[in-house]
């Protein structure tokens, strides 16, 4: 009987001593993102990539590219002028400057961010202008969907338009912090030759 109750005392411990180790190393994790969190830079083994801006400035920076949206849909704006042009590029290479000045760990990741904001406003913005787009004629299906009832029609139309522009949103987004992220390592690069030279020189 003291065997056994030894035995339970013993996997008790032990089980303990575990389960203080876990908290330990969890405490540890914790302590670390957060100084991560508060201004360190370096990577931290075990923190998870944060997307480098708080949501509402990433929110903030896609709004960069909504008036485009809505000129073009109202016809203000038509495509191949040079006023739209700007309304096109502009907003991703701010995207860009404020992911390399900012020196941002994870720009792809963050722009992608951005990109998703910006593909869900073109996605509600076209619904929203939806008729102005379409006028009185009713955009319908061809082929074997031909078909099928009218409004069902729509519904699927709509549907598609809205994931095809949370799509092109999202590879706007990528594309651009594919540049930031090259822009990041060549000035990363660039930094570290002239360090490297300028220990040589002394």
């Amino acid at each position: 009987m003291s065997d056994t109750h030894d035995a339970v005392s013993d996997t008790h411990d032990a089980v303990s001593d575990v389960a203080d180790a876990r908290v330990r190393q969890l405490s540890e994790l914790t302590s670390g993102c957060r100084r991560r969190h508060q201004g360190i830079s370096r990577e931290l083994p075990g923190c998870a990539p944060r997307i480098g801006l708080p949501l509402p400035a990433a929110f903030a920076l896609a709004l960069l590219a909504a008036p485009r949206l809505v000129l073009h849909d109202l016809g203000i704006i038509e495509e191949g002028t040079v006023v739209n042009a700007l309304f096109v590029f502009v907003p991703p290479l701010i995207w860009i400057a404020v992911a390399v000045l900012h020196k941002i760990d994870h720009p792809i990741l963050t722009l992608f961010v951005v990109g998703v904001f910006y593909g869900a406003l073109l996605a509600i913005g076209h619904q929203v202008l939806w008729h102005i787009n379409t006028g009185d004629d009713q955009v319908m299906l061809g082929g074997n969907l031909a078909d099928i009832d009218p409004d069902v029609q729509t519904v699927i139309i709509r549907v598609f338009a809205a994931i095809s522009s949370v799509v092109t949103g999202s590879l706007v987004g990528t594309a651009a912090g594919l540049i930031a992220w090259a822009l990041l390592k060549a000035i990363s690069r660039s930094t570290k030759d002239s360090s490297g030279t300028s220990d040589t020189a002394s």
